[in-house]
Formats: C-alpha cells, structure tokens, sequence
C-alpha cells in the first residue's frame, strides 16, 4: 500500500517499509504457510503439493483477491528515498528474495535512493524473537528506532543513503516457488464437484440402510469392506479438507500443524491412513460386488454402484492432494 500511495502522490516524502513483499502475493503467502510447516518440522507431500495446491483452488475461487498481481511497476514508479526493514527471521515474506525485488525494480525506475537493513533476532514485523521467529516479544528489534528517526531526518533534509545494505544476511531456509493457475480439472468448481460426489457416494451407503431399517424394509447384505470404503473416504474426505482449512486460517500467524511424526503432522498422518484403507476397501468392495452381482437385488447394486463411484474418483482426488503420497 505505501508503494502505490507514493507512486501516485507527489506529497510523499518517503516511504519506510518493514517486512514488505516483492513477489505475487500468492507465491508470497504460499511460501509463508511452507517455511511456517517446515520450521515446525513438517515436510514430505504436505508442505510441497498440498498446500501450494490448496492455495490454488482458494485463488481460483476468488477468495484470495489480487493473487497475481506483480508490485514491480509500482516499486518502479517510486521516486521518494525508500528505508526497507527486514528481520533476520522473517517467516512471513521471504527475507532474502523480497529486497532483491525491491532494489531490481527501484534501479529500473531510476530510484538510487534506498536503504536495506536487516536486524539479527528479528521477525517479520522487526520485533524480539528468541526462537528464530516463531514467538514475538513485545519489544521490537534493539536500534530499530534510532534507525528510523536518523534515516527520515537524512531523507527529509536531501541526505538519504544512495543503495545501501546493511546487517546480518536474513536467513530463508527454501525459495519461493511460482504458483499458477490451475487446469480446469483442478479448479476450484471442480474440486468443489469432486467433494460434493464423494460425500454424497459416501455418505449415501449409510443413509440408505438407515432409511430402510427405520421404514422395516429388509436388512441388505453389508460388507466389511463396503463399511469401510463409506466409513474412511468420508472421514479422509471431510477431514482433510478440515485440516486444511485449519491451516489455512493459521497460516498468517505461522501454521500450527499439531504434534508431528515422520515428518507428518499426526493428523495428516492419521487421514492418509484412512485414504490408504479407503482405497484398500474400495479394490476389496468392487472384487466382491462382481462376484455376486448376479445375486445382488437392483436396489441394492445402485447403492454399491452408487459407493463404487465415489471410490472411483477418491483414487485420483487423493492423489492430487497428497493423501496417498509417501
């Protein structure tokens, strides 16, 4: 926001960003909720499919506004003496990549007059952090202050540093990645209509014996496997996606992904297993269901057929979002 109110305002005499992004706020957000798994020790499928894919849908979806948009000809736009604060620690915009970003564009524009630093213990808002920025102390960052004051006293009185980087180098443990727009078979109605079938597949295996049994109709023939497929692609289905939300709500404040093993959250470590026997029961369910098709009453076999389906389409759903990934 300072950015493009001084690109666009000539009564801007400077411009002081802490903690700013120069990437796509997209790739930049996806990249923050990733280093905040990775830095609570999650890796594997979760953090490298899964939730750049999440991210995806939401923009597709229109609930991430201005997901592509490029802050590069707006920073060039700048002419104003520009002091750019970073922490050392910063989880929430890439410490190393962002400045590169900043000082390209502004040398584009013809703006010589920036300064960088970054302060050691420091977290994206520049304040205390012990823990390499996972807590924020209340204080902010020790000479932060005295930084500010002495530069905008410089810049006002036509002394502002010309390109200048100072501090400890921030430390960015993995780059940022490109995010972009899905196919149409990856899009966020499809992956709406996706959930809606298996809920409805799944869901409907029970209902429908509930249904009968509450009308004295006869008890149909359930399978284990059958149980199971209804029972673990639900659970797997509504569950991840629960999880995922969760993370998604979490992910600005640094993703809190519960207690992790293997390098999986145990959460996500449970719902693969039920992916895995999901997929396991739907083999098992449609092996017997052939088997004894002949022998099936119709009703019962829309059912089945109906369950079927809905295995079906797990298979490749749970492999887009990394359930069934090692």
């Amino acid at each position: 926001m300072a950015p493009i109110a001084a690109s666009r305002s000539e009564d801007v005499a400077f411009v002081v960003l802490v903690g700013a992004n120069s990437r796509q706020p997209l790739r930049q957000q996806a990249w923050a909720v990733a280093a905040g798994l990775r830095k609570a020790g999650v890796s594997g499928p979760l953090v490298d499919r899964t939730e750049p894919n999440l991210y995806r849908a939401l923009a597709d979806g229109g609930m991430f506004p201005e997901p592509y948009y490029d802050p590069a000809p707006t920073i060039a736009a700048v002419r104003q003496p520009v002091l750019g604060i970073w922490g050392v620690h910063d989880l929430l915009t890439p410490p190393r990549e962002s400045p590169r970003g900043f000082a390209a564009a502004l040398e584009k524009g013809g703006n010589r007059r920036y300064a960088f630093h970054f302060f050691a213990g420091a977290d994206h808002a520049a304040h205390a952090t012990p823990d390499g920025g996972v807590t924020r102390l209340p204080e902010l960052a020790p000479g932060y202050a005295d930084l500010v004051g002495s530069w905008v006293r410089d810049a006002t009185e036509g002394r502002a540093p010309v390109a200048r980087t100072s501090g400890p180098d921030p430390v960015q443990e993995s780059p940022t990645v490109p995010v972009d727009p899905p196919g149409w078979w990856e899009s966020a109605a499809a992956q709406l209509a996706a959930m809606v079938l298996l809920v409805v597949a799944f869901a409907a295996y029970p209902l429908v014996a509930l249904v009968r049994r509450m009308r004295g109709g006869s008890r149909a023939p359930v399978s284990r496997a059958a149980r199971l497929l209804s029972a673990g692609g639900l659970t797997a289905a509504l569950g991840s996606f629960s999880y995922l939300f969760y993370l998604v709500m979490t992910g600005g404040k640094l993703a809190v992904p519960g207690p992790v093993l293997a390098g999986r959250p145990v959460i996500w470590l449970a719902l693969q297993a039920l992916a895995v026997a999901a997929v396991v029961a739907a083999v098992l369910t449609a092996r017997a269901w052939r088997r004894a098709r002949r022998s099936v009453p119709r009703g019962e076999r829309a059912r089945l057929g109906l369950l079927l389906l809905g295995g079906l389409v797990f298979v490749p759903w749970a492999l887009y979002w990394g359930l069934l990934l090692p």
